[in-house]
This record gives structure tokens, C-alpha cells and sequence, in this order.
């Protein structure tokens, strides 16, 4: 091949079709400081996909129609600023004046009541209540 084919190729894409001695593909300074610094930024990126993974909405089936992660949010700064209530219809009735301040549509009480048995229920906080 030709030294202006070598050029050609380099100048398209910092990766030389051609091998060089050791059979290996060679690569020009700007490919290989274009490659570090996408590098740098896939990291940057990764790091802010992983913090908004929460609020992101699954990608299959059908779209959620509340924000569960963000009203677990609530439930948790709740309880940790204030405790957790004796009662279950004390976090229940916060949460629904969360629920009617946040969302535009208010899940049903019963659905309420559901989400927060499992806090209840779970043995972290049933030996708290009991102690």
C-alpha cells in the first residue's frame, strides 16, 4: 500500500486499517486522547445515570402511575425526622396529605394502608414498637 493510503486512512478515523510491524492496528495521538477523554466522560455519565436511576420509569410494561420510589422517600425522611408513629393510620394519614400536595391523582387508602404494613411488619421496626 501506498504512504498516501496510510495518511488517508489515519485521517479518517485515528485507526489505521493497515497493521503495523507487530500485525497490530495503529492508532494516531488524537484517536488516542479522543479515546481517554471519552473515557473520562462514559465515567462522568455512569455516575449520573446511577443517581437518577431512581426516578427513572421502567422501560417495559405498563407505566407506573405513581412515584412509589419518591413516596418511599417520604416515608423514610418521615420517620426518621419525626420517628415512627405508634399507629399505622398516623403514617397513613401523612402520607396522603403527601400523596394530595405531590400528585395530581391520590392512590386509594387501601393502597396506602398496604405500602405502609410492610414498614410495620418488617422485624426492624416491629422490635422497635415492642421494646
Amino acid at each position: 500500500m501506498t504512504e498516501k493510503h496510510d495518511q488517508t486512512v489515519k485521517s479518517r478515523g485515528g485507526i489505521s486499517a493497515l497493521s503495523g510491524s507487530e500485525g497490530a492496528p495503529r492508532r494516531d495521538n488524537d484517536t488516542v486522547t479522543m479515546l481517554a477523554t471519552n473515557k473520562e466522560e462514559v465515567g462522568r455519565n455512569e455516575t449520573l445515570r446511577a443517581e437518577n436511576a431512581v426516578l427513572r420509569a421502567p422501560k417495559r410494561g405498563r407505566p407506573t402511575q405513581y412515584a412509589w420510589d419518591l413516596w418511599w422517600l417520604e416515608a423514610m425522611a418521615f420517620t426518621d425526622k419525626c420517628g415512627l408513629p405508634e399507629h399505622a393510620a398516623d403514617l397513613e394519614r401523612h402520607m396522603a396529605d403527601w400523596c394530595d400536595h405531590n400528585w395530581s391523582d391520590t392512590p386509594s387508602s387501601s393502597t396506602l394502608r398496604e405500602k405502609i404494613s410492610l414498614i410495620y411488619r418488617h422485624p426492624a421496626f416491629c422490635s422497635n414498637r415492642r421494646a
